[in-house]
């Protein structure tokens, strides 16, 4: 709606700085909390609890997408502007990807 450009940012490493608690009953209560409060609430622990594991953390930064001031864009424009912005996350994640994360998988936007 204001017009401001959007700009696409990876930042590789950040899936390592906590790790989830993969144990199954409370993975049952987590997904039983979601079907009530329709969102997922994490579990997770970092070093001393709460402070993020010490990991190395990069940051790639992609082109600006210039988007036009709009007050009421209609879905399709925003659809549009999705689609774009998607699809440059994906080039710059498959560009550095080889660079700073050789081991890891294929990107996966939901």
């Amino acid at each position: 709606m204001a017009g401001a450009p959007l700009v696409p940012v990876y930042v590789f490493g950040e899936n390592d700085i906590f790790t989830q608690v993969m144990y199954p009953p409370l993975r049952r209560l987590q997904k039983w909390l979601q079907t009530k409060l329709m969102f997922a609430l994490p579990v997770f622990y970092g070093r001393f609890g709460l402070v993020p594991h010490r990991v190395p953390l990069t940051v790639v930064v992609g082109t600006p997408i210039d988007v036009s001031r709009n007050e009421a864009p209609t879905a399709e424009e925003i659809n549009r502007v999705h689609a774009e912005f998607i699809r440059q996350m994906s080039r710059l994640y498959s560009r550095f990807q080889p660079i700073y994360d050789p081991h890891g998988g294929d990107l996966v936007i939901i």
